[in-house]
């Protein structure tokens, strides 16, 4: 739907004239005292009017023209009242100090600490903005009937290879995918700001595009309860591109901020507006009932981005300064939230990375880590089905379209790109992949080091055998453990783009453990890194034949200190309890054989090779 001039009339709050303001210093934040008499109107605006700090609310008293004298007369006392204690407050707001607490609020953080201490928490408390607030005001998630009704429900197996023991999209390879921590402020909409961090990042992780997108719409145009609360998955119907859900004008898709910024009201809505960001369709994760298990989340968590979750919040939840937190609350969900990594190293048995949306100076950054199944965290898990802008181009999603990789290459078309998310792929052919001679681009979501293409050591990995040129372009991924007479992990007879990959530990009988190239003039690698190929027994015989060096190339064999996981030059004490903290998990520092498993054969390579590096 298409957005009506600047000009038209939103029965938003009106840009005030000008007049007068005064400031307010609130610890190092500063928020805005306006008075402004504008259309019969007089606003009291305490905070930032979007997306601000959660103590913001807005008080107007409308005085509506009337034709007879005697309420203009009673109209125009009013304002002037207005303006009178406005003038004597004034200098007095300037002179509180607003870091200060009630003492009821002292005293119950003083018997917080108190708990904490005997309760053995492993986590901090403080005077936070959040803690300051009534938890009904920055919750949101509302109880609803029948909310599975027409539902889908997604087990989310995992694939049979090991998860990893940490992801974070916060830092897959270098690259943060998640957008600004937002603030609902004083209204409980937490159930649009959840919905939209997965949203957001989905669109970074998919058309590199880091989107702003309006809550607001959600709050005021598609009767889903506002400030009152709402299921998330609710709102995620009005996000499908099958339009069946619709606004107040009968548009569909999220609408951007700039159209439609946050006020943390239940404003009017004031549409139509642009749509420009749609989702193909949504699901919960787990079963119909209960709550989905850790490695159900974890999967989710790779196939399709950070998923929003629902969480049961206390005092200890809103006044979280930092640490593992492991107050567990038992009591009914009351808030939505985003998930968006794990590390099963942290905590009792392992912690959650979780988004919130009180803004960046709650918490750690706005993030919280959690332990695994504390407060019904995951409960009414979902996730949205986001296939990227680039749909109009033709991307195709693996597993989210296509169960494996072979199947969207034979789908795609010339010009077209396979879109790969985190995880380890192998295969059951002659090769794991096959391009075919397409012209396409097969991308990794994550990066390579989170998406990992596996030969099992029974054959190669890559082939490009069909004079591909460099319109066919693999980006982002780890070729290893390949097997072949010739050229172990790719196999090229053409002029393809290889970038962003890691080429380590696959194998070749005759030449080119990790690369064989029989075109004269053969792939250009940008960004490219070998390590511990072999041919037959000779380690780092990387490459035959005839390449491209597209800059960034790196051949100095970087992981044949072998048994060295912390990179010091030697193998040691501290690299031998290394694996085993790691056993039986796929922590690639500890996985000397890159099998996926931390195990005998790891531990034998530290023993093996104990001492300085050469």
């Amino acid at each position: 739907m298409s957005r009506p001039s600047s000009d038209s009339n939103h029965n938003h709050l009106p840009m005030p004239p000008d007049g007068y303001a005064g400031g307010v210093f609130v610890g190092s934040k500063i928020t805005r005292l306006v008075c402004r008499v504008a259309e019969g109107t007089t606003y009291v605006l305490m905070g930032t009017s979007t997306k601000g700090l959660p103590e913001a609310r807005m008080e107007s008293t409308h005085m509506a023209h009337h034709h007879d004298d005697r309420n203009r007369s009673a109209s125009s006392s009013r304002i002037a009242i207005t303006g009178i204690a406005l003038s004597l407050c004034l200098p007095a707001l300037a002179q509180i100090d607003s870091t200060k607490i009630t003492l009821e609020q002292a005293g119950t953080l003083n018997t917080m600490k108190a708990e904490a201490e005997a309760k053995g928490w492993t986590f901090t408390v403080g005077d936070t903005e959040a803690f300051r607030q009534e938890l009904w005001k920055i919750n949101g998630v509302e109880g609803a009937e029948n909310w599975r009704k027409d539902a889908a429900f997604d087990d989310a197996p995992p694939r049979g290879t090991p998860l990893p023991t940490t992801f974070d999209w916060r830092n897959v390879g270098g690259v943060n995918y998640m957008t600004d921590v937002r603030s609902q402020g004083g209204c409980g909409s937490c159930w649009s700001f959840a919905l939209y961090g997965s949203l957001e990042s989905n669109i970074l992780i998919k058309d590199g595009l880091n989107r702003d997108l309006s809550e607001q719409w959600l709050v005021s145009c598609c009767g889903l309860g506002g400030c009152g609360g709402q299921w998330p998955g609710f709102a995620a119907n009005y996000l499908q591109r099958d339009g069946l859900y619709v606004d107040e004008c009968g548009g569909f898709g999220a609408v951007v901020e700039q159209d439609f910024p946050y006020l943390a009201s239940d404003d009017f809505c004031g549409c139509p507006y642009e749509h420009p960001y749609t989702i193909e369709s949504w699901s919960f994760i787990g079963p119909e009932w209960g709550t989905p298990t850790d490695d159900q989340l974890k999967q989710a968590i790779l196939d399709h981005g950070p998923i929003t979750v629902c969480i049961t919040t206390n005092g200890a939840f809103s006044a979280y300064t930092g640490g593992v937190f492991n107050a567990h609350d038992p009591d009914p969900i009351t808030h939505a939230v985003v998930l968006v990594g794990w590390d099963d190293a942290q905590g009792t048995e392992g912690v959650w990375f979780m988004r919130n949306s009180w803004g960046d100076w709650w918490g750690e950054d706005g993030y919280m880590r959690i332990e695994y199944g504390c407060s019904n965290i995951g409960y009414n898990a979902l996730y949205l089905d986001y296939d990227g802008s680039g749909d109009e181009d033709g991307t195709l999603n693996v597993p989210g379209e296509y169960a494996t990789i072979q199947q969207a290459i034979d789908a795609a078309n010339p010009g077209q790109q396979v879109l790969v998310a985190a995880g380890r792929y192998s295969g059951e052919g002659s090769a794991v992949i096959d391009l075919a001679g397409k012209a396409i681009t097969l991308r990794s979501s994550a990066g390579a080091e989170a998406t990992i293409l596996d030969g099992e050591h029974a054959r190669p990995v890559i082939e490009l055998l069909s004079s591909e040129g460099s319109s066919t372009v693999i980006d982002g991924f780890t070729i290893t453990q390949g097997y072949s007479a010739l050229g172990g992990g790719l196999r090229v007879d053409g002029t393809p783009t290889i970038r962003n990959c890691i080429i380590r530990d696959n194998n070749a009988q005759s030449a080119g453990g990790g690369l064989a190239c029989s075109d004269p003039t053969g792939p250009t690698l940008e960004n490219v890194r070998f390590c511990g190929n072999m041919v037959g027994t000779t380690l780092g015989a990387h490459c035959f034949g005839s390449w491209v060096d597209g800059g960034a190339v790196d051949l100095d064999d970087w992981c044949t200190c072998a048994g060295d996981t912390n990179d010091d030059g030697a193998t040691d004490v501290a690299d031998l309890l290394a694996v085993i903290s790691a056993w039986a998990t796929d922590e690639a520092s500890a996985d000397f054989n890159f099998d996926g498993t931390v195990g005998v054969d790891d531990l034998l390579t530290v023993i093996s090779n104990w001492g300085t590096c050469s």
